[in-house]
Formats: C-alpha cells, structure tokens, sequence
C-alpha cells in the first residue's frame, strides 16, 4: 500500500462523467485526494527534514560556540542533538 492516495483513477472516472452531479463528486473526491496527499507528504517528510536541517545548524554553532550560551546549556542540547542523530539513523 502507498503511503499517498492514487488519483489516476479518480481521475480517469472524472474525465469519463457525463452528470454534472457525478462531475462535481468526482471533482471532489480528486481535490480531497490532492489536498490528503500535500498533508502527508508535509507531516512524513517535509517537516521531519526541516527540523533536521534545523538541528544541524544549532549543532554547527554550538560546535564553533557561535551561541552565546552556558557551557552547561551547551552540553544539554548537545546531548539532545546526538539522542535525535541516533534515533533517526535507525
């Protein structure tokens, strides 16, 4: 099973309608498939990849101390930083 919806059928049944009402609940259910398809590929991977490209920027300040904060503050995010690396790389 793909993770998005196929619109290739739904759109084969919108060009062979004939009803107006038939056209227009084809034409919403191929919208609706559209928009689920934006939603999933923004949860499953655009916003995953923009807090990694995130944290990989807060972890090169850190490292070059570019980050005006406590050592100890430092060393938590750190840790954190490196919990995250870990768990994605699995």
């Amino acid at each position: 099973m793909s993770k998005y919806f196929s619109l290739s059928n739904t759109w084969e049944d919108l060009k062979n309608e004939k009803g107006a009402l038939n056209t227009t609940l084809n034409t919403g259910i191929l919208l609706s498939k559209a928009v689920g398809n934006v939603a999933i590929f923004t949860v499953t991977e655009a916003i995953p990849e923009m807090l990694t490209d995130s944290m990989k920027r807060t972890k090169r300040k850190l490292e070059s101390g570019e980050l005006n904060i406590s050592d100890e503050k430092r060393e938590e995010l750190m840790k954190k930083i490196d919990e995250y690396e870990r768990k994605r790389s699995k």
